[in-house]
């Protein structure tokens, strides 16, 4: 996985040739070249280690949905914070349902470490997806500390969540840098949302061709 987190989205929007059909995957339009119809592109390869695969005629055109990333990690929030926000393993399930039952969230999967909390949903209106899903997460928060914990939170949106899911599973985002731990801890917390169907075409397609690059 090393060197896909910081360069396979932008590999995505780029291509050797002259753009032809457009396509959309959680909010993000990238350009795919004429060779679209074998599903393959010559710079990024084939098979099942090609993330081209992703950009197929089923998500065309389904510009109206954003994936996105809301979370917090030992970057933005000291350890006390972190274990406030996180998830045991089996309350994942649990905590997806609820969590994809929100105003606007379509799909979702939660992930939970001991340096990370973070939501990856598609909305198609993330705004007030990101306000339902604070509030989640502060429902029970005391009003004063509300701003102090809500500036711990980061967001990524469109080709920014898919990059930082990339990195995330690459173990580039990790506190220690390329650790492969993540990477099951990634397939958990998929697991767990598929069993509270908070996952459909977006997560399930993303979350696929993460692992199968992973392999």
């Amino acid at each position: 996985l090393y060197g896909v987190g910081n360069a396979f989205a932008a590999k995505l929007q780029n291509s050797v040739h002259r753009p032809r059909y457009y396509c959309h995957i959680g909010g993000v339009r990238f350009a795919t070249p004429h060779c679209q119809q074998k599903s393959y592109h010559p710079r990024f390869g084939g098979g099942n280690h090609s993330l081209f695969r992703l950009l197929n005629t089923e998500t065309v055109n389904i510009s109206s949905v954003q994936m996105c990333c809301l979370g917090v990690n030992h970057r933005t929030a000291p350890v006390a914070v972190r274990e406030r926000f996180a998830v045991p393993k089996r309350c994942l399930e649990q905590q997806n349902a609820a969590l994809a039952a929100l105003a606007c969230v379509q799909e979702c999967v939660l992930l939970s470490t001991c340096n990370r909390t973070e939501l990856y949903f598609w909305s198609p209106q993330p705004q007030l997806a990101r306000r339902e899903i604070l509030r989640f997460f502060l429902g029970s928060v005391a009003t004063q500390e509300h701003a102090q914990l809500s500036a711990c939170f980061y967001e990524f949106s469109g080709v920014e969540a898919l990059r930082h899911l990339a990195r995330v599973a690459a173990g580039l985002d990790s506190m220690v840098v390329g650790e492969t731990e993540i990477f099951g801890q990634i397939k958990d917390a998929y697991r767990a949302a598929v069993q509270a169907s908070s996952t459909a075409t977006f997560a399930n397609r993303t979350f696929q061709r993460i692992f199968s690059i992973g392999k």
